[in-house]
């Protein structure tokens, strides 16, 4: 019933629809016109820059071909892409895998152990994925047109740490980390040099020490290479056993709602990224 409310508005009035969530979510009122903070950037470029590189880029089949010819070596191993939930050949799986859908995001089915696994219950979360579409519920117009499959990955690991590196110019500015994604969400965030920001993103704060990744310049080289092209973009990377695996490029992190706390952080985030005000008045 609440999907359904969110398409229902966001169809019909868009553009209210969002400043209200915005408000509710983040605490103040979004300005478009003179954008400072982060989010209220986020929502800007939604409204006015549409790239047209970014459909391809977040779809996660398509964006593989991108990093084929950037850094080929941290793509994960893919089993295949399928247009019908009923075309995966689950026999011809390995015993672990994952699955997801490459128009979304948030949506993911692991498979630790194909002996366990619930084919039909499998089957009919996929088929509802072929159903699903971003834009019509959070406005992020680049999931507009993107064609509904699914994709089957490798499983690196069942519960492993995301390491997203916010980009601006093709300079990682803070990397924030996912720890225990799909059991107790929590989230830390960190300058370059691996000191932590005095910054809540959303989900619960992690107060642990994190150990500094092996592979941290290398991941921040791999970011500045798949980032360079954009005035904004979120690299996310997996580390997994020191070696680097590519995830997805985000380019409207949290659709502009997740709360920066405290909301200096939102304007010091907003004050790296330089956006090209006159988008916005060709689109007038």
């Amino acid at each position: 019933m609440k999907r359904n409310i969110q398409i229902f508005l966001n169809k019909i009035c868009p553009d209210i629809y969002n400043r209200i969530v915005f408000r509710v979510k983040n605490g103040y009122s979004c300005n478009l016109s003179n954008p400072i903070t982060f989010n209220e950037k986020v929502q800007w470029r939604k409204k006015y820059q549409h790239d047209s590189r970014y459909p391809m880029l977040v779809d996660k089949w398509e964006v593989r071909k991108y990093i084929s010819q950037i850094e080929p070596d941290i793509l994960v191993p893919s089993y295949g892409v399928y247009s019908r939930i009923e075309n995966i050949k689950f026999e011809e799986l390995p015993d672990s895998f994952i699955m997801k859908p490459t128009h979304g995001f948030g949506k993911v089915i692991i498979c630790t152990d194909k002996k366990l696994l619930n084919k039909e219950e499998m089957i009919k979360t996929g088929r509802k994925w072929f159903s699903y579409n971003q834009f019509s519920i959070t406005g992020e117009w680049q999931y507009k047109d993107l064609k509904p499959r699914v994709i089957v990955d490798s499983l690196l690991g069942e519960n492993i740490k995301d390491y997203k590196f916010f980009c601006f110019n093709g300079e990682p500015y803070a990397i924030q980390v996912d720890s225990d994604r799909y059991t107790s969400h929590k989230r830390q965030i960190l300058n370059t040099n691996w000191d932590k920001l005095p910054c809540g993103l959303a989900y619960p704060h992690d107060e642990s020490i994190l150990e500094k990744p092996s592979e941290l310049e290398k991941m921040l080289d791999i970011s500045r290479k798949l980032s360079k092209d954009f005035d904004f973009v979120r690299v996310d990377l997996f580390l997994v056993e020191d070696k680097i695996y590519f995830s997805e490029l985000t380019f409207t992190p949290g659709n502009g709602m997740d709360r920066f706390t405290p909301y200096s952080m939102d304007v010091q985030f907003g004050d790296q990224w330089i956006i090209d005000k006159k988008l916005q008045k060709e689109s007038k």
